[in-house]
């Protein structure tokens, strides 16, 4: 990233997680979330629990764990039960 004049604003993973998504988005914009979470969290080392939302993406959130548990909150006015939304994983299986 650096290389690529990519510029921090600080010193967080965090920050360097988003701007390692937004450069593969840059490079791959034909690609689809989910791979292009793929790609960027094939990068990283450690341990993590993410969850990622873009404005390239409306309505879509990837959640993605290495070593971490990863827990979602939804908040309703309704009964949420989870099988009313579909949970892809990375092989591809419902």
């Amino acid at each position: 990233l650096e290389q690529s004049q990519c510029r921090f604003e600080t010193e967080t993973d965090t920050e360097v997680i988003a701007k390692l998504i937004e450069y593969i988005y840059s490079k791959y914009p034909q690609e689809n979330f989910r791979r292009l979470v793929e790609m960027t969290v094939q990068q990283l080392e450690g341990a993590f629990a993410l969850a990622f939302k873009s404005r390239h993406f409306p309505g879509q959130l990837v959640g993605t764990r290495r070593g971490s548990p990863l827990v979602v909150g939804i908040k309703s006015d309704s009964c949420l039960n989870t099988n009313h939304f579909p949970v892809y994983f990375s092989k591809g299986k419902f």
